[in-house]
């Protein structure tokens, strides 16, 4: 018990102690108010008193003296301003080394410091916990920034300032724009990615339109908020106003930087750059952010190129996310950068998730001379944030170029597709780029998948690519389609592809042109779900360099053409010996010789496929075509002779009528060419072989 008695008896000596240091140690935080707007040093700085002129009654305190008052008399210390006034600076002012100095103008004060193009950085930030908030910044001499934080600093913000901009007219811009940029934060530390070293919101910057012109700058930092950050002590609306720059944000080489709940808009070259950034650079809503959409989302629009432009060889992925670039407030207005995203020059693995990006006057998305692996997934681009209004982007809705590949857009599920509708030019544009895969999409459809909202040109346009996959299954099983809808051509066109897979996820529907169009383009697989509705052949092959394209659509019909047309318009007759050259090979479709029960034989190819087909209304003419299940279409191989027989009722077909398609393998071919579908017959009927007119 004694022994219990001592210990709480040191203990709260202990405590005492420790507590009685603190109060001999620490210095009183200070309240400091400027009163003077002239630029005037204090002559005796470390008296703790703010005054430059002591023959005078009074304190005649300026922001200069105040400066320097607080930082040499240590303490956490405020900086207030007696009221509204006008600063000019004559030079640089000092360098804020406190930790924990706040400088803040009242509510209802306007207070403007102009740095008059002579000084450097009319605020330089190298102590932790410093805020600088509701004050006027403008004039920071060329090459330098009219907010510079640099060093191993943490815990900095700054709020609610109009930083820039020294013409009160609202909306307009001054003459002093010689500053490099607005905001301008460099150096990094190891500091947890929970926490900042930068908090940027609630500002207006603008009207830095120098050659460089940056609004904000990220250089080889990391840990910095620009808006709203995810910790749910943050206010929710404290997003920043970015305009009129040169650029609006840029960001070199740093990590763990997120842009979130701006309004980013009416620069004069790019609205948000991301060069060589590395690790976990976020631009829209944190994966964890408490925050609605609303209140995190960036509205990047009216810049004068990109509104967000990603080049060089990032380290790491970066992520736009829940973005609505190129829209107005209401989400059906367009506000049009000149691109919406821009992905160029080795940038590669850009997430871009559910954002809107519609009303550009070019494509909505532009990919180029890119290193690719990019995914696109919940977008809507071509229409308004409700995914139903047309607000079309004036070119491509997506355009790749140039080596991009490995990309995605879109996935196997329905509910992660994009919206892809109602842009001016094609939905998505594919060229001179390897290995693009696209999903589950809506392309020419409105959310509601039942709207039409098609865009100018083809669905999917590609030319001079290999290996693209569209509504190819990667896992098995197919919980989402990519739908091809109402688009002003073909649904989708193929010219010069090689071994690109269209697949039992794709639908091709009503689109005012073929529903696939496939010009000199071999050792493809095109087994589309459905083609159908659309103005011309289900599926047209055309060009005498358009080979071993296999061709297994699970279900076609209703097209205003044939079903599978090669060349001209209509069906080519077989030619004996199959000698004659064209759309794969025009090889011959099969021919029937007789029947014996529910056995048909006939004549084909020697050792070709035979694939049966359901016939709907006759294949041989407009409009009709033919139905298979998938994975268990009735098939069989002709002999040494070109002989072929099977039986229908092997597939329950022997009452239903039929069509024919055969499949010949070239050696060294990928895939086999595929003919046209044959002539009808039905058991029990006569067999009837219309006659082909050309």
């Amino acid at each position: 018990m004694k022994a219990l008695r001592l210990f709480f008896v040191l203990f709260l000596a202990t405590t005492m102690l420790v507590v009685l240091l603190k109060m001999v140690t620490a210095v009183s935080a200070a309240n400091i108010t400027v009163n003077s707007n002239l630029d005037t040093a204090d002559p005796t700085p470390a008296d703790g008193v703010c005054d430059v002129d002591a023959g005078t009654p009074g304190n005649q305190c300026t922001l200069r003296a105040a400066i320097q008052t607080a930082q040499g008399s240590g303490g956490e210390d405020r900086i207030q301003f007696s009221n509204s006034m006008d600063i000019a600076l004559s030079s640089k002012l000092p360098i804020l080394t406190e930790d924990g100095l706040t400088i803040e103008a009242d509510a209802g004060q306007v207070v403007r410091i102009d740095g008059q193009s002579v000084v450097n950085n009319i605020f330089q930030i190298r102590g932790s916990n410093v805020t600088i908030s509701n004050v006027v910044i403008y004039g920071a001499s060329a090459s330098y920034s009219n907010i510079w934080v640099d060093d191993a600093v943490e815990g900095v913000v700054i709020a609610n300032n109009l930083i820039g901009d020294d013409d009160p007219a609202p909306g307009g811009c001054g003459q002093n724009d010689d500053a490099y940029g607005g905001i301008y934060v460099a150096g990094a530390t190891s500091a947890p990615m929970d926490t900042y070293r930068v908090w940027i919101y609630g500002n207006i910057i603008e009207c830095h339109v120098s050659i460089t012109g940056e609004g904000v700058t990220f250089y080889a930092t990391d840990n910095v908020f620009l808006g709203t950050p995810p910790q749910e002590e943050a206010p929710l609306a404290s997003g920043n106003i970015i305009r009129h720059n040169k650029i609006g944000v840029i960001n070199y080489g740093s990590e763990f930087i997120i842009v979130s709940g701006n309004t980013i808009e009416n620069n004069v070259d790019y609205g948000l750059v991301g060069y060589t950034h590395g690790r976990f650079f976020v631009i829209g809503c944190f994966i964890s952010n408490r925050a609605e959409p609303e209140t995190c989302r960036n509205m990047i629009r009216g810049n004068g190129e990109a509104g967000v432009y990603m080049l060089g060889a990032n380290s790491h992925p970066a992520v736009l996310w829940q973005n609505w670039i190129g829209l107005a407030d209401d989400g059906v207005t367009a506000v049009p950068n000149k691109y919406g995203v821009y992905l160029h020059t080795d940038n590669h693995e850009t997430a871009v998730f559910s954002n809107t990006i519609s009303g550009n006057l070019e494509d909505g998305i532009r990919i180029r001379e890119s290193s690719g692996e990019h995914s696109f997934l919940g977008n809507v681009i071509g229409l308004g944030a409700d995914g139903e209004t047309a607000v079309a982007n004036g070119s491509h809705g997506i355009a790749i170029f140039d080596d991009a590949g490995d990309s995605t857009i879109g996935s196997e599920e329905a509910e992660s597709g994009n919206i892809v509708s109602g842009n001016s030019g094609y939905g998505i544009f594919v060229s001179n780029t390897p290995t693009i895969t696209i999903g589950s999409n809506l392309i020419g459809l409105a959310k509601d998948e039942f709207t039409e909202r098609g865009n100018g040109y083809n669905g999917i346009y590609a030319e001079n690519s290999t290996n693209l996959r569209i509504g190819m299954p990667v896992s098995g099983g197919i919980s989402g389609t990519v739908q091809i809808v109402g688009n002003g051509e073909a649904g989708i066109y193929l010219s010069n592809v090689q071994n690109t897979s269209i697949g039992p996820a794709t639908e091709v529907i009503d689109n005012d042109g073929p529903g696939i169009y496939i010009y000199n383009s071999q050792d493809n697989l095109i087994f589309p779900h459905l083609v159908s509705g659309n103005n011309g052949a289900g599926i047209q092959l055309s060009g005498n360099l358009a080979h071993y394209n296999q061709i297994i659509p699970l279900l076609v019909k209703d097209n205003s053409g044939l079903p599978i047309d090669f060349g001209l318009p209509g069906l080519e007759p077989n030619d004996p010996g199959d000698a004659d050259n064209g759309p794969n090979h025009m090889l011959n479709y099969p021919e029937v010789t007789m029947t014996s029960g529910t056995v048909i034989t006939g004549t084909t190819c020697i050792s070709c496929t035979v694939l049966v087909y359901e016939a709907l209304g006759d294949p041989t003419q407009n409009g009709g075509g033919g139905k298979i299940e998938f994975g268990e279409a009735l098939s069989t191989i002709s002999d040494g002779a070109g002989v072929w027989s099977v039986d229908l009722a092997d597939a329950d077909l022997q009452w239903r009528p039929v069509t024919f398609m055969a499949f010949s393998e070239f050696p060294g071919s990928t895939h086999a060419d595929s003919s046209p579908m044959s002539p009808v017959i039905q058991l029990g009927y006569a067999l009837y072989l219309p006659m082909v007119v050309r």
